[in-house]
């Protein structure tokens, strides 16, 4: 089994506090959750809204998952997918740790290139779904490909974006965006949390939303209650109560995570400057965020996904005509009615504005619809996302459905419609801001829009003050064009307003690199990684400088902290086994093929190189094994056809690897395109020795013409002369070939084969 490499004593010595820039300046930095109490000292005055909380899935919304926090059923925890096939097993370990198993399973029926990674954080109540995250030493977070529904008994399945053939494994990051919802603020630096930092989480994070994503920091409020002297009226003047906010700040307090228009793509865009974890329910939430309404092919006008809840509650006439509608309506955030009493609950609601006598409906004996009275049961129907196609959620657009119209259909996974457009929702709360339509095209650029880059930049040309944020989207997407020298002018611009910027930096450093100008590119990467040792994207882009400078040594030492900050990552794990052999460590770039290869398996390219490694560790069997595994998931790759043909024509596995069988390999791996021709032909001409004489020489005259390595050529010359008769003279010339090649070890796979062939003929 394949387990992600434990990272160094040493290492974790220098990065011990990931998250958290280790040249503190001299006054105490501030944390985001500065002014922010323990959740936990809330319940000790508010203890049955604790409690209550505690059932309700903002208050399970995240979790060590652990034999106590367990809401799955692991023994279901074996899952085949079949789109990807990869097989997928997930456990709780007697140590109360939780693990996910990655692994394909070969001809043979044995499995191959497997992964084993920690589930060190859940997301999710479990009351529709939970996936896991694994935090790397960087302190990084990576999605899990699987993750636990409750539809029906409950099962595993493929996480949301992952069910299709080509997902992402375990390459999808979870920043702070996807935090900021999910969970109640981590301790990060103030500052830290901007856009164009790195997105690092400290090991211990909190468990749930929690009381103060709604009611604001509140150590003021608990120092209060504890002060002997506090009165009331004090205690309670220190926290917020969000009923009393005008009505659009309580709505926002709600809208601060529901109202999401579009999942797959970016259809939020954060103020410029502002801190993901800097919005407090006692401000405007569009001071904070834009909202935007991407379009795409795909009509809107029914679209639903899993976050729905306020977007399609404002597209129904019940909100857009009562004119007071809001979520609390009809949701206590700190409860819910029991399962038994939720009909009747949310119908009261409706009745307030409805007669029951007004419905028209007539229920048939089997409607399963307890009676009339079941408004949301029709009208607020449960559905099936198509974003999240493993759950079934409710639709929160109240209206009239069409009942021949199967809302809890299968529905299949994929990338994201194309965007065309966008627009901002909430505008009118916009109609002061100078930059309210930058953000619609700032979204686009980042959803893949490219053609909106020439809109932004005409738009933000007469911008005067300072807008790093926007200004560095508008220079990924003059990169992305190709307009390299624009994107750099912007850059700099941002990374000498905002120094502590990296990803401007970085990013300026690639575009110096493009034009040449490698020592600036060098000295400002060495820079950042001094600065900060945990930057891994500035380590691996200075490692490929030093490396392309001739500095390898300096190039592997900074690849290797890489992937031991980041094991998730299958370029790494490549990059780092590449630069391995090049320094001669063939044990070392051996493991790293294997990391590389159970991070991503179906790569050519990562399986060609395994292969060759396991070959030269003389690993025959399971190098072939290998490549022949590769070769069912990539079966136009020449590559991969010509390290089958090659191996099985000279070291043929078994009975059923005929000369014939491996001719036709040969041959279909030239077919394809980009096998070095000449070292087939070597291979073809081994076989043809003891066939009819011209077929032989015509062999060893086409590897000669393309150029094939001369010492095999000999020794294809000496099956020749056996075939002849002439055997001393054969004899002579192998001992000469072997002779110069014991000079050249390890010997090449066609070498090697050809000399054992060799002395076959000769009867050595």
């Amino acid at each position: 089994m394949r387990l992600v490499p434990l990272i160094s004593l040493a290492l974790l010595t220098a990065c011990n506090n990931a998250g958290v820039e280790k040249d503190a300046a001299p006054a105490p930095a501030q944390l985001v959750t500065a002014g922010y109490a323990d959740d936990a000292s809330c319940a000790r005055c508010h203890s049955e809204i604790a409690e209550q909380f505690s059932h309700m899935g903002m208050g399970r919304s995240f979790a060590v998952p652990d034999p106590q926090t367990a809401v799955e059923d692991f023994t279901r925890g074996e899952y085949y997918h079949e789109a990807s096939d990869l097989y997928y097993r997930m456990t709780m370990g007697a140590d109360g740790v939780m693990r996910m198993t990655q692994y394909e399973v070969a001809d043979d029926g044995q499995p191959i290139n497997d992964l084993t990674l920690t589930c060190d954080f859940a997301v999710g109540s479990g009351n529709h779904a939970r996936t896991y995250l694994h935090r790397t030493a960087s302190g990084e977070l990576w999605e899990m490909p699987v993750s636990w529904y409750s539809e029906g008994e409950g099962h595993f399945g493929m996480s949301p974006g992952y069910d299709h053939a080509s997902h992402q494994r375990v390459s999808r990051m979870v920043g702070y965006e996807c935090m900021f919802c999910h969970n109640a603020y981590p301790d990060v630096l103030a500052g830290n949390d901007r856009d164009g930092m790195p997105q690092w989480f400290p090991q211990t994070m909190p468990s749930g939303i929690g009381c103060q994503r709604c009611h604001g920091p509140g150590q003021a409020h608990v120092d209060l209650a504890y002060d002997a002297v506090a009165g009331d009226e004090a205690i309670a003047a220190a926290i917020l109560n969000p009923i009393d906010l005008p009505a659009d700040r309580r709505d926002d307090v709600c809208l601060q995570c529901h109202l999401q228009p579009f999942s797959q793509h970016k259809s939020l865009v954060r103020r410029d400057g502002r801190g993901y974890f800097s919005y407090q329910p006692n401000e405007s939430l569009t001071q904070y965020l834009a909202h935007v309404e991407l379009e795409t092919p795909q009509e809107r006008g029914d679209a639903f996904e899993v976050n729905h809840h306020a977007w399609r509650l404002r597209q129904s006439a019940c909100f857009t005509q009562s004119g007071g509608l809001d979520c609390l309506a009809c949701h206590d955030p700190h409860g819910q009615p029991a399962p038994e009493d939720r009909v009747a609950f949310y119908a009261a609601r409706c009745q307030e504005c409805h007669a029951v006598e007004d419905c028209t409906v007539v229920l048939a004996p089997d409607d399963p619809h307890a009676s009339m009275a079941d408004c949301a049961g029709c009208h607020m129907p449960r559905r099936r996302p198509s974003d999240a196609i493993h759950a079934i959620v409710t639709d929160h657009r109240i209206g009239i459905y069409d009942d021949g119209v199967d809302l809890i259909a299968a529905l299949s996974d994929g990338p994201p419609h194309p965007v065309q457009g966008a627009d901002l929702v909430l505008g009118d709360r916009f109609v002061d801001d100078s930059h309210a339509s930058l953000y619609p095209l700032a979204a686009r650029i980042v959803s893949d829009d490219l053609s909106a880059v020439d809109p932004l930049a005409e738009a933000m040309a007469g911008i005067g003050e300072d807008v790093p944020d926007l200004r560095t989207i508008l220079a990924q997407g003059l990169e992305r064009v190709g307009r390299g020298d624009e994107a750099l002018l912007e850059y700099d611009r941002v990374a000498a307003a905002d120094p502590a910027r990296v990803d401007a930096r970085i990013n300026a450093a690639v575009q110096h690199a493009a034009r040449r100008e490698l020592d600036q590119a060098v000295a400002e990467l060495t820079a950042l990684v001094e600065e900060r040792g945990e930057l891994v994207d500035a380590r691996v882009r200075l490692a490929i400088l030093l490396e392309a400078s001739g500095e390898r040594a300096s190039a592997l030492g900074h690849v290797r902290v890489a992937a031991e900050l980041r094991p998730t990552d299958a370029a790494i794990a490549a990059h780092l086994a590449r630069l391995l052999v090049i320094t001669g460590d063939i044990a070392g770039s051996l493991d790293a093929w294997q990391t590389a290869a159970a991070l991503n398996p179906g790569d050519p390219q990562v399986t060609r190189n395994l292969g060759a490694a396991l070959w030269a560790g003389m690993h025959r069997d399971e190098a072939i094994r290998t490549w022949l595994h590769g070769l069912r998931r990539a079966p136009d790759s020449p590559q991969l056809r010509e390290q089958v043909a090659m191996a099985v024509l000279l070291f043929p596995p078994d009975e059923s690897w005929t000369p014939l069988r491996g001719l036709a390999e040969a041959e279909l791996a030239v077919e394809l395109g980009g096998a070095r021709q000449s070292t087939l032909a070597v291979a073809i001409g081994t076989q043809l020795s003891g066939f009819p004489r011209r077929e032989c020489d015509e062999a060893v005259r086409m590897a000669r013409e393309l150029g094939a390595d001369p010492a095999a050529l000999e020794l294809l010359t000496v099956m020749r002369l056996v075939d002849l008769g002439r055997v001393d003279e054969a004899s002579a010339l192998l001992e000469r070939v072997e002779t110069a090649l014991a000079r050249h070890v390890p010997l090449s796979m066609v070498r090697e084969g050809l000399i054992q062939a060799a002395r076959r003929y000769v009867g050595r």
